[in-house]
C-alpha cells in the first residue's frame, strides 16, 4: 500500500528527489507504452508488466 509522504512528518530533500525521479521514470515508461501502442496495430500485441517493490530499510 502506498505511503502518504505528508503524514509521517516533513520530508527531506532526498525524499523529494527520489519521488521526482520515480515520477519521471513512470512517465517515461507510460510514454513508451503509448508510442508502442500506435505501432502495435501492425504487430502482435505485447504484454507489459510493471512491478514496484518497496522495502523498509
Amino acid at each position: 500500500m502506498p505511503r502518504r509522504h505528508g503524514f509521517s512528518g516533513p520530508s527531506s530533500d532526498g525524499d523529494d528527489q527520489e519521488m521526482t525521479a520515480l515520477e519521471a521514470i513512470t512517465n517515461a515508461i507510460l510514454q513508451e507504452v503509448k508510442e508502442a501502442a500506435h505501432q502495435a496495430h501492425k504487430q502482435h500485441p505485447k504484454v507489459v508488466q510493471i512491478v514496484i517493490y518497496e522495502s523498509s530499510v
